[in-house]
């Protein structure tokens, strides 16, 4: 199995693709608002954030367009620099985030351009005691690293980015301790889909490996990977149903996004996860993905069934429907929504339930924010398929901006029939 992408050179970088750059753009943008949303409360002048970056590279690449672009290692650190400063100019008391960096790379020629890169853009940093460069394997440095964040206080926070090429380097069990030992841990991590199809499918001592690292039964490999009869999307498609019952039940994490990155140079397609245990967390990657449109996707419903279909079912529609965070895919969704949330909250909610509660609930089977469920609230009570009130039951007119604690009922006298179930 391919260990490595790049070949690092400090006076020759590899060239980045736009999927990388994609990513990286996540991460800058979600690493800013994370801190400044835990150093909202103006009274909080101090956060302790630990940040690991286990597939480090080289710290530096070509552009396509020419220039050079700085790899996640400084990105993640601009990244909280900058939340520091934007949080600062509105404080009159001075603010801290403590944070440290770990920086794990296992490629030799990768770690030198690393460190040379780390010391060019920020000199000395390698000398103090909040960055920490290490050569060597993420899962043999990974218990050494939680002991640290761990000493750091009674619930430590902590981001890893998880960005290794291919899968076996990373074992369920590896993530399953992440958040077993750092309950507020947060993960992004990439997953190379397609070499899973090609390697299950093929070698044996890579199939074994990629088995171990996912976790599945001998009975989930033969049907997701091994029949004879699937084509590729069909393969595609149940390698992504299988592997969400690994990611939903044998980690740990109660929240994850399931979307793929697609790198149109290599024509291959990434599963680019973002698990944690808070709610809050997931719904700020989900507006991330929104804005990021050309470049993620899911294959699945616009609906409350992200990821809930059966790939092996024939049904031409639903193997072609691919979810592009884009203006068609938020007029499918909000569609979808309106069909399901009336009869699902009278079926499930009689008593109603608060909008956060609700988006809780359905974190992990819609590409919906919780803004996006306010907005077809609203257009269902303006329909009369719902109604809602405040928090201390006085009523809401259905123009009015759902709030997070508002509470939906199902509507008295529903204007339009529908099915028991979809």
């Amino acid at each position: 199995m391919p260990k490595s992408h790049y070949e690092w050179d400090r006076w020759s970088p590899p060239v980045i693709g736009e999927h990388s750059l994609a990513k990286h753009r996540i991460l800058r943008e979600y690493v800013e608002r994370y801190v400044q949303i835990l150093m909202a409360d103006p009274r909080r002048d101090l956060l302790k954030l630990t940040v690991v970056d286990g597939f480090a590279g080289g710290g530096i690449y070509q552009l396509a367009t020419g220039g050079e672009h700085l790899g996640s290692p400084l990105i993640l650190m601009d990244a909280v620099e900058s939340a520091v400063a934007k949080l600062q100019r509105k404080r009159l008391k001075r603010i801290k985030v403590a944070a440290d960096f770990v920086f794990i790379e296992k490629k030799a020629d990768a770690h030198v351009c690393l460190e040379s890169v780390l010391e060019e853009q920020r000199p000395g940093v390698l000398q103090s005691d909040h960055v920490k460069s290490v050569h060597g394997l993420f899962e043999e440095e990974l218990d050494g690293v939680i002991s640290h964040i761990n000493s750091r206080g009674r619930k430590p926070r902590a981001i890893f980015i998880l960005d290794q090429y291919g899968y076996s380097d990373i074992l369920v069990d590896t993530l399953r301790s992440i958040f077993s030992r750092i309950p507020n841990a947060e993960i992004f991590m990439t997953l190379a889909v397609g070499w899973i199809v090609a390697y299950m499918n093929g070698e044996t001592n890579a199939g074994h490996i990629l088995r171990k690292s996912l976790g599945l039964s001998a009975a989930e490999v033969e049907d997701a990977f091994l029949r004879e009869d699937a084509d590729a999307a069909r393969k595609r498609r149940t390698v992504q149903a299988v592997l969400h019952q690994t990611f939903s039940t044998k980690l740990g994490a109660q929240y994850y996004t399931p979307f793929f990155i697609h790198s149109r140079e290599s024509n291959k397609s990434y599963w680019f996860l973002h698990l944690a245990n808070s709610w809050r967390a997931h719904d700020e990657v989900k507006k991330l993905h929104w804005t990021m449109e050309n470049h993620f996707r899911h294959y699945g419903d616009a609906g409350t069934m992200m990821l809930g279909f059966d790939p092996r079912k024939d049904n031409p529609d639903q193997l072609d429907l691919v979810y592009a965070f884009d203006y068609s895919a938020k007029g499918r969704t909000t569609d979808s929504l309106l069909e399901e949330l009336p009869r699902m909250i009278t079926d499930e909610y009689t008593d109603g339930i608060q909008l956060r509660a609700l988006a809780q609930s359905l974190a992990n089977q819609t590409p919906a924010t919780e803004s996006l469920l306010g907005e077809v609230v609203n257009k269902a009570c303006q329909e009369q398929l719902l109604v809602k009130k405040g928090r201390d039951g006085e009523v809401r007119r259905p123009s009015t901006t759902t709030k997070p604690n508002d509470i939906i009922y199902p509507a008295r006298q529903l204007r339009l029939p529908w099915p028991h179930s979809k």
